[in-house]
């Protein structure tokens, strides 16, 4: 494979998912490299709180039919305010398609 080859076929993956406190199907993308050091150090270095790491996470991995973000930094306090339940159902659909946490990194290790 070329360069161009290997960067096409790794390109972020975009997993659609369905979120029952929605009923409905949204769209999460895998993290790049980039972003997921970007997510880190962001929640790394500011509000510590479980709404907060939530909402961080769900804003920078739902995206629209285009691939383009839904949420921005900016909406972290609506997402903070939204029902607590439908915020952990997003972030964890975000965790497990970017294989963050421990059920993700026993599963990853299985394989």
């Amino acid at each position: 494979m070329n360069k161009e080859q290997i960067f096409a076929a790794l390109a972020a993956e975009v997993r659609e998912l369905e979120v029952k406190a929605l009923g409905a199907v949204v769209r999460f993308q895998k993290f790049s490299g980039k972003a997921r050091d970007e997510f880190f150090a962001a929640v790394r270095d500011g509000d510590k709180s479980t709404s907060n790491f939530e909402a961080s996470i769900v804003a920078a991995t739902v995206v629209d039919e285009t691939g383009a973000p839904v949420f921005s930094r900016e909406d972290l306090d609506g997402l903070r305010a939204i029902n607590a339940d439908a915020l952990t159902e997003l972030a964890m659909h975000s965790l497990s398609v970017n294989k963050i946490g421990g059920d993700a990194e026993a599963a990853a290790a299985k394989n």
